[in-house]
Formats: structure tokens, sequence, C-alpha cells
């Protein structure tokens, strides 16, 4: 009763904490388990089972249950001692368990009779395979991470990993998983944007972590994603240890791209450091065993940054006004006076054109001054390298064995030193992008039986942009003639980087123009709360928890106009003839510049911020019970509430299709672009159209996630079958269309100067607007009652484990159903008509996207893997996979036809092998050859490790394209012309090639347009593209100065035989290039983690200690 009143208390107090505080975090701990028994088999019950971290000093402490069970939960990832005592047996002592992040180990216990003061003592080998859970995981341990010859990334290792698929729009896939569907965490914290990714930078660096999990099949109810990653950072010991790197790379270590003529120059430095240890003040505080402290920095840049600035400028004789060379007559717009000798007198160029000449554009410096040609002008910069920073600090403190304490603090920044445009009139550009994650922890035992783990995580990620010119500044620049200031703009001006922007037509001088930016920009912030209660029972590992979480998404973006643009052409300087047409050779582009006339001109009005926010709060129970001594089931069920999108402002709009308005949440009425012309679409709050005042769309309140699996072990425990099926969401909503968009932001149509009513400078757009109505957007559509995407997945294992090695045969199945997927809701039937000439469900407008549920996909495929723990300096591990993934998961070409999409997915490859190894040559003190050497001959000779990595996979499924005229009439346009689309062509021929090159991939000859009236018949990924075919090495030197401290020199290389891997070729089947292949990088289009560029050599320099 008193076991049973703690969970009780323990379940309201999370759950009052919960719905008090804003999660996704998960626990990073591992269980050790297994029975108890005698020399007979019998179970034993009251067996003391300790576990003591060998370099923490923790210590972990159980009795086994009545069936003899002990379960030793939620300890420290790192390396153990377990012992087990019961008097009239001897003391049973296992050394060298190692545990990993979220690994389940199963120690089975068998004592001997005896004295307790004597000692039956092992060495445990690694387990090599998973006996408790469904789950199919791989990973990286610290070794690995430092030892496999991958640059200094993280994310390469996990693309490297067993099924992985390459990214799918920067996200990587799982068995199938698509892009919101994985989520990645730091120490359980998680780090994923809230938006369908994650913040990657924190991800990045290799020398910050000791450990990488990936979980991919079969999850338990803890987890929302198909997907885990976790990253488990240093941590301070019992002693003080560390590190410090240099890598280095230079032009000489690189090897020349099949298409270049050159190497790739400049070079790249990668170094840091990392120390940890316990906190101890001489006579203040001891905290061994206690408190630890850990702090990592690292640093990539490289040799200063050469700017080459190449602009076409106008030449001298232009700004002075004299065209006389050119042989032209110019015209004044404004008296009507022809200057035939081409000159324009001084006094008649406008003084804020000599204002932006002079600031602007240089004067020509590269060959014949006199002369106009391209990139007549070169200046040669020197500035800083992009640098990127990475610092992580971690305190762990224990109060006592009941109560432990961590908390981390990750800092990642990106310098990005880029010159703005090719005109030395601007500047660096000195972006900084920053991301950050807290954690903090806190773990609670209240019995042998019953645990507590409150987590807190908070994610940041913000770029604020900066340019290096300021919009006000430029325009108070123009402003400073006896004319006074620009006029005709929307005031008050932005306080942001911009310029008033210029630019010609018909004449290829470099236009003025600098993106509008803003500070603070891009925000987004994760913040995460989870309380998880664990409770065992006779049979049953309980866990339960509440995971509450907060997810903001800030930018704003300004129009690129929002400082005036201007673009002259050759319109007023010309002499017309008597039908009001130029005559030939009068006037010039520049010299309706110098008068100050535009051609045309726009403005823009500054957009408001988009600053949106969501919910989240998950439930989970999940249950390991351990039916036998050979069976284990998980039970999990797991239940979602993720809210839609809110925006904090009320800027949200969407269109109702029933109705034919555009509905605001209620709060953002008031916003409404005043620019939306009047009677063109009625505009009501969402409240009284029946719709969620708030969100627009209606939560989904249903999401119940079942999880199921079992482990069996028909022999021992070296043979395991196992097998999953769960239901996993998709975890973030679609949102209706925020503050960027219509009908908050109307852009103006650009304004057509007019003889009889000409602007001139200062005034730079007409006071009366743009004299026309404009194409008027129209906000998405999306089902109110949209559902969140589901995926069922389900898997069969079998695991066996020989000679310290681990085999495993895995069929994974992976079908995600009701999709998103988005269509054109105001396109016309399909047929040879024209569009102007068809009915469509809202004439007045243009096109209109309707989100809405219906797509679905299914994966199966084949895992085979064998792996291999570090034994005697020996390690590998190899997976290959077989998959077929086809779906119709993609936006229809024909909005009325979604099944014409189902076809095999691009990215998922049909065959796709793995694998690495780390040898330590048997060479030197120690090792099986020399194995007494003197110092120099093992200083020679000793030391050295080898090692290997290489990924085969076949090519992508790719999809032909033809560019033509609309021949189904269903692409918007005013005109009673076809516009321009690109769609699927006919297949008339096999587009398979006896033998494929570089210069000719597939049969281009197999594919046509489609005539008129209908759409191609070519189907989705039917050319299979070039594979892949990679290898990497490493070669190491250890050399040990005390038994403490080693000196390690290096040399890793990526693609070592630099075997050339061509990216997809072009599959627009009417471009000139069609079927050529101009890049390497391999099918993943150079993947971080298949480092399938050229060869790429970098030397390694680490002193460890």
């Amino acid at each position: 009763m008193e076991a049973i009143m703690r969970v009780r208390v323990c379940i309201l107090l999370f759950l009052a904490i919960a719905l008090a505080a804003p999660s996704y975090g998960q626990s990073t701990f591992a269980t050790i388990t297994g029975s108890v028994t005698d020399p007979s088999g019998a179970v034993l019950p009251g067996v003391e089972v300790t576990a003591v971290h060998k370099t923490l000093g923790l210590k972990f402490t159980t009795l086994s249950n009545d069936s003899g069970i002990y379960t030793l939960p939620e300890v420290r990832e790192g390396e153990y001692t377990v012992s087990a005592v019961l008097t009239g047996f001897k003391e049973f002592v296992a050394d060298r368990i190692i545990l990993g992040a979220r690994t389940a180990r199963r120690l089975d216990i068998r004592l001997e009779i005896g004295e307790m003061q004597q000692k039956v003592e092992v060495v445990a080998e690694a387990g090599a395979i998973e006996t408790e859970r469904a789950v199919i995981a791989g990973g990286r341990t610290e070794t690995e991470l430092h030892k496999l010859p991958l640059s200094n990334n993280s994310l390469y290792f996990m693309f490297m990993t067993l099924g992985m698929t390459q990214p799918r729009s920067s996200s990587p896939s799982f068995a199938g998983s698509r892009t919101d569907q994985y989520q990645m965490s730091v120490d359980g914290g998680s780090i994923n944007s809230g938006q369908g990714g994650v913040i990657s930078n924190l991800a990045n660096q290799t020398e910050t972590y000791k450990e990488m999990k990936v979980e991919m099949v079969n999850n338990s109810a803890e987890h929302a994603g198909l997907g885990h990653v976790m990253l488990i950072t240093k941590s301070g010991e019992n002693r003080v240890h560390g590190f410090g790197f240099y890598n280095y790379q230079s032009p000489w270590f690189r090897a020349r791209d099949f298409f270049d003529a050159t190497r790739a120059s400049g070079i790249d430095l990668e170094y840091g450091f990392g120390v940890g240890g316990p906190l101890y003040i001489p006579k203040l505080y001891d905290g061994r065993n206690r408190t630890f402290w850990y702090f990592t920095a690292d640093q990539d840049s490289g040799s200063k940054v050469r700017e080459e600035l190449t602009p076409n400028v106008p030449l001298e004789a232009w700004r002075n006004g004299d065209f006389s060379a050119l042989g032209l007559q110019i015209r004044n717009p404004l008296t009507g006076e022809v200057y035939k000798d081409g000159k324009i007198p001084a006094n008649q160029i406008h003084p804020i054109s000599k204002l932006i000449q002079e600031r602007f554009w240089p004067l020509p410096n590269v060959g014949d001054v006199n002369t106009f040609r391209s990139r007549n002008y070169l200046q040669i910069l020197q500035g800083e390298a992009s640098e990127e920073w990475h610092g992580v600090a971690k305190l762990d403190h224990t109060f006592r064995p009941s109560d432990s304490v961590y908390a981390s603090y990750q800092l990642h920044q990106v310098d990005v030193n880029d010159w703005e445009t090719s005109l030395p009139a601007f500047g660096w550009k000195n972006w900084k992008r920053q991301s950050k994650v807290f954690g903090a922890g806190w773990n609670h035992t209240f019995s042998p039986t019953l645990l507590n783990q409150v987590r807190f995580s908070h994610a940041f990620n913000g770029y604020p942009r900066r340019g290096p010119l300021e919009g006000r500044e430029v325009l108070s620049y123009l402003g400073s003639t006896s004319l006074g200031p620009i006029q005709g703009l929307h005031e008050p001006y932005p306080d942001g980087g911009g310029v008033f922007n210029v630019s010609f037509s018909g004449l290829s001088v470099t236009s003025i123009s600098q993106q509008v930016t803003l500070n603070p920009g891009f925000v987004n912030m994760n913040t995460n709360f989870h309380d998880d209660l664990s409770y065992f029972r006779g049979t049953h590992n309980m866990k339960m928890g509440v995971q509450v979480g907060k997810v903001r998404f800030a930018n704003q973006e300004y129009h690129a106009s929002t400082f005036g643009a201007v673009q002259f052409a050759n319109t007023f300087s010309c002499v017309l003839d008597s039908k009001g047409k130029c005559v030939s050779k009068t006037g010039h582009p520049y010299a309706d510049f110098l008068f100050g006339v535009p051609t045309s001109m726009s403005r823009g009005v500054p957009e408001p911020l988009e600053d949106t926010r969501r919910n989240v709060v998950d439930l989970y129970f999940q249950d390991d019970w351990k039916v036998n001594s050979r069976l284990t089931l998980n039970l999990g069920l797991r239940y979602e509430y993720h809210a839609p999108w809110k925006a904090v402002n009320g800027m949200l709009s969407m269109f109702d299709p029933i109705t034919g308005r555009i509905i605001v949440a209620d709060e953002g009425l008031s916003a409404v672009s005043p620019y939306l012309p009047e009677g063109y679409v009625d505009i009501v709050g969402a409240s009284s159209a029946g719709f969620n005042s708030d969100f627009l769309v209606n939560p989904d309140r249903n999401k119940l996630a079942p999880r199921v699996g079992f482990a069996y072990r028909p022999f021992d425990g070296n043979t395991v079958i196992r097998a999953g099926y769960g239901i996993f969401y998709d975890m973030t909503p679609q949102s209706p269309s925020a503050a960027g968009s219509s009908p908050f932001v109307q852009a103006e149509p650009t304004y057509t100067n007019s003889a009889s009513s000409l602007v001139v400078f200062p005034r730079v757009f007409p006071d009366t607007g743009s004299g026309k109505e404009g194409t008027v957007s129209i906000p998405s559509a999306i089902n109110p009652d949209l559902r969140f995407p589901y995926t069922q997945q389900w898997s069969l294992t079998l695991e066996h484990e020989r000679w310290n090695t681990g085999f495993r045969a895995s069929y994974v199945g992976t079908a995600t159903h009701q999709m998103f997927w988005t269509r054109d809701l105001n396109a016309p039937e399909p047929n040879g008509e024209l569009f102007i000439n068809k009915p469509r469900p809202f004439p007045k407008y243009p096109r209109i996207s309707y989100t809405d549920n219906g797509g679905n996909h299914i994966y199966n495929a084949l895992n085979l893997e064998a792996s291999h723990h570090i034994t005697k300096g020996f390690s590998f591990q190899g997976t290959y996979t077989w998959a077929r993934d086809v779906g119709d998961d993609t936006n229809p070409i024909n909005p009325f036809d979604r099944a014409a999409e189902r076809g095999p997915d691009e990215i998922v490859p049909n065959q796709r092998f793995v694998a690495n190894t780390i040898y330590e040559l048997p060479f030197g003190r120690g090792k099986r050859f020399f194995g007494n050497a003197s110092r120099p001959v093992d200083m020679a000779l000793g030391g050295w490790e080898f090692s290997f990595m290489t990924a085969q996979q076949t090519g992508k499924h790719l999809t032909p394209s033809v560019q033509l005229a609309d021949p189904n009439g269903i692409i918007w346009t005013a005109s009673g012309n076809r516009p321009s689309t690109t769609i699927r062509p006919d297949l008339v021929g096999n587009p398979k090639l006896d033998n494929p090159s570089h210069e000719m991939w597939y049969n281009v000859a197999a594919f046509a347009a489609p005539p008129v009236g209908r759409f191609g018949n070519a189907g989705r990924g039917i050319v299979t593209g070039p594979g892949l075919n990679v290898f990497h090495a490493g070669l190491h030197k250890s050399i040990r100065f005390y038994e403490d401290m080693k000196f390690v020199v290096g040399l890793v290389a990526s693609n070592v035989f630099n075997h050339t891997n061509f990216t997809n070729p072009q599959m627009n089947v009417s471009n000139s290039a069609a079927g050529e292949i101009s890049d390497v990088g391999g099918p993943n289009n150079s993947n971080p983690g298949d480092r399938a560029q050229s060869r790429q050599m970098f030397l390694r320099l680490r002193l460890e200690f």
C-alpha cells in the first residue's frame, strides 16, 4: 500500500508541475537488468545487486524480486562493475559492463554456494545484441567519433549509420521516415526547431560528444518520432582529463574535381580543447565522487578571404554626360532640347544622379577604360574568413545516492564575412548566426523500485542580419541636395539594412542593390519540460511521463523595394518619330539616369513581424513486462496534443473555399493591408464565420499512439527474436498564412513612368500610387479539420551473438497515411482549351493553394548487419539495406489526379551498404609482436592504428520533366497565350542506355512533349541516377609520454581512391544539357555524410591527458 501511495503522489506531483509549466526531452540513461539464480537454476529473491561507475564513483543498488529479477534503471552511461551478494553464496563480481545511452543491458547472474568473502569474478563481454526491446538502434562511441575517418562533424556519422537514407530537404530519413518524423536531443533536451526540422548547428561538433545513439525503428512510447538521435556530451570524472586538437587542410591536401581545372584554394583549420574533472578546492571543497565539471571550445576557420570585385561600371565620359563616342543624339525629356553632339550639359545632369554615381560606381580600371565592356573594374580585397565557434560547459552534482542534478550550456556561432554585391561601395556583411541550448535535470530515487526524473531545456536559434549599408542613411544622403528629401516612399522608414535600388534595362551596368536585412531577424525557440516516473513491481518495469513544450517562430522580412527601386531604359532620352517611337542612334539608358527620369519604379511596404507560437503536451506509459526468463513484452501508449500555430498579433489568414472569403483571426482584422483593392474580396473575422478565433484550424485532439513489441530468447541470451508495431504521428501542424502574406501585406504594382506626367528625382513614386490594380494574391486554403499524418511501423528481427559479434537480420515496414498534400483549388478542368476561356470556381482570383490530408507511402526493407565491438584493438560494423519506398506524397502536376503521382520515392535507393572498421596494428609494447620492445623500438613500431569506412549505393529514382507551353490550360494567365510550365513528358522509348556516362546518362530521345489536351504519360522515378562508391581511410600514430598522456598524429582521407561520384543528370528534357552531368559529389549531392567529392585529406594533431 505504501508503494502504491507513493506512485499516486508522484503522478499527481508531476502532472501538477507539467500543467503549470511549459517538452520534448527524453532520458538518455541506461538500464541493467537480468535474473539471479542458484547453481540449480532456481531463482533467488532478495539478492543485493550493486553497480559502481568506474570513473565517477556513482553507486546504484537494488534487490532481486520474488521472481529473481533485478533492475537497475536510469543509470549513467559509462563503464561499470556489477556485484551481487547473498548470505550463503560467494560474491559475484562482473567487470567491464559498458553501457551506452538508452541501452538495456542484460546480465544474468548465477551465484555459487560458499562464503560471502569468496568472489566469483567474470569479465563481461560487450553486449553485441539487443535482448530486451523491439527497437532497432545503432550509433557511435567516443572512440569511433574520434578515430573513424570523417570530418569533425557528428552529423556525418549519423548519415553513415544503419538504414539511414540521405537528406530530404536537409532532413535524414530513418527507415522510410519523412521530414517531420524524427527528433534530436542533447543530453535528453530537444534541439528540434518545432517547425519540422532540428537546430543542426548544435549537433555538429564531434569533440563535444562522447556518444551518439540513433534509434530508428520501433521506438517506445517514450519517444514521439520514428527516428531519434541522442547526443551525449562529455562529462567530468574523478581525475582531471582533457584533450587539445588541431586539424589542418591546404590545397595540396585536395584532389582536383573531375570538372575543374585546378584544386580548390584556401586553408581550412579546426582547433580546440576540452578539459574536465572533479570540483576540488583545497581545504574548502572536495567534489570527488560528487561534483564534476567539463568545458570544451573549438573553432573552424581558414585563410583570409580573397574577394575579387569585378563589376560592370559606367564610363567616365558617360558620367559626365558625353555619349559622342557612340554617335548618339540625346534628347532632354525635361526641356525637349536635342543634343546632336551627344553631350549633356553639366548643369542638366540631375544632382541626385551625381550623388548616386559618385558613391556607388567607381571609374573603370581594366582594359580600355574608354570602351564599355564586361568586368571593366577590378579590386582585390582581403577579409577575415567566415568562422564557426562552439563551446559547451557542463556541471554534474550528486547530493546523495538518491539525488543528482546536472546543468549544461552549449553555444554555436557562425560569423559570415561575405562581401555584399560586387561593388566596392558596399562592405562586409558580417552576419552572426547563434544557436544555443540550456539543459538541466534532477534525478530522485524514492526507493529501489520508484524513481523520478525531471528535465528542462531551452533551445534557441537566431540569425540577426544587418547589411553594410543602412537604408535610412542612404536615403538621407540622396536627400542632401537643394531639392530636398526623396519623395514617394512609405514612411517612416524602417530601421534596417538596405539601399535605394538602381538598375538598367538594355545596359549591363551592375545594379545597385542590397538585401533588406533586420536585427533580430529570424528567431526560433523551443522550450521543454518533462517529468518521467519509473516504477518496478514484480515482473513489470513501468515508466510514465508528461512532456510539455512551447515553440516560437518569429521573423520579419522587408520588401526588396522598401527603400525604393527604380529602373532606367532608353525611354525618355531618345528622339521620337511621328509615331512616338525611338529613332535609331538616339538616346541611352544611362542618359535617362543622368536626367533623373526612371522608366519604372516600385516601392515596398514594411512587412509586419511574423510571430507565431504553439504549445505541446504529450503523455506516455511504457511497461516492459518480463513474462519469464525468455520473454519480455514491450507495451506502451502515447497521447499527443500539438496545438496549431497562433499568431501573437492575430495575423493568421486563410481562404475559405465554401464562401469565397478570406478568414482572419479576430485579433488580426485591424492589420489588413490598406493597399488591398476595395471590394476585391471579402475579409471576415474567424469567429463570425464559424472558425476557430485563434488558430483558424481546429486542433487535432485524437492522437493516440499504441506501441507494442516483444523480445524472445528461445535458447539462451545469445539468440533473440524481436518484433514490434507502433503508430507514430507527425510532430508539426500545418499553419495558415502568417503576417508576411496576404491580406496583411499587399505589394503595389510597379509604376511605369509616363511622358505626360513625368516622375523625376527626387520623387521616386507618384503620390497618387501606381494608378492601376495589380495581381492580388490570395492566402492559401487549408482544410479546417486537417488531421496530423500518422505512420504505422512494424519490424521482425532475428539476432544472434557469436565470437563477440552480433549478427542481425530485420524486416522493416513503414507506412504513412493521411499525409499533407497541396493542389491548386482554383484550377480549371484540364483539357486543350485556353485558360481564359474556361470556367473556374473563383474566376476573379489567381491560383489558390489548398492543403488537405490524403497522401500516403509504404516502405519495405530488408536490413542485414554484423557488428563487432572493440576487442583486442579491432572493431567493425557493416550494414546492408535493400529497400523499396512507393507513394504519392508529392504535390500533383494534375490537381485532379493525385494517383498519377504514385511512384518510387526519389531519395530511397534500392540498395545501400555502409561499413567501418578500426584496427590497432599488433606491434609494440603489450601487442602480439614486439610486445617487450625497448622504448625506441616501441616509439617507432607501436601505436599505429588504421581506420576505414565505405558507402556503396545504387542510384536514385529520378523523374524526367519537360518545359513547354501549358498544354492543359490550368496555369493562371490573364492573356490568351499559353504560359510556360514544367510537367512530366511522354515516354516514347527506353530511357536506359547500355553505357551511360556523364556526357549522356539516359536516353533523352525516349521522351517527348505531350500534345495539347493532356499530361505526359511518363511516371515518377523511371530513370535511375548514378550510384555511390566511396571509401574513406585514416592512419594514426600514438606516442605515449606517460600512462595518462599521449600525443596522436594522423592523416585522414575522404574518398581516398578519388573515385568520381557524379551527381544526378539534368532531368529537364527540353534543356539543352538534358542527360548531362556537370558536377561531382554523388547521388546525394555532396551530402556531408557520404563525403563523395574529390579526395580531401586532413592532418590531425591531438594531445590527450
